[in-house]
């Protein structure tokens, strides 16, 4: 999934929103688990279009847990589900 927030819509919870939203669905749908690919800041904020899969701290807020990520790499986040009944 990718983001992309407007300027003047960034800081208010959008990409929070639609983080959590394409989760539930994918969860509704049948989904087990869900991961997330954010980009890491090195150095301030990031640039809105480099910014598009995200940023730790979005999935963090949204329940993921951190499985790996090194040096170079990008780290990998995931929010398991409960399996439809």
């Amino acid at each position: 999934m990718c983001f992309y927030i407007p300027t003047a819509w960034r800081g208010r919870g959008v990409a929070k929103a639609l983080a959590a939203a394409a989760t539930a669905r994918a969860f509704a749908l049948g989904a087990t688990e869900v991961e997330g690919y954010p980009v890491v800041p090195t150095k301030g904020a990031i640039p809105g279009p480099f910014a598009w899969t995200g940023v730790p701290t979005l999935f963090e807020g949204a329940g993921y847990v951190k499985l790996r990520g090194g040096p170079g790499a990008r780290p990998i986040y995931l929010k398991r589900g409960t399996r439809p009944q």
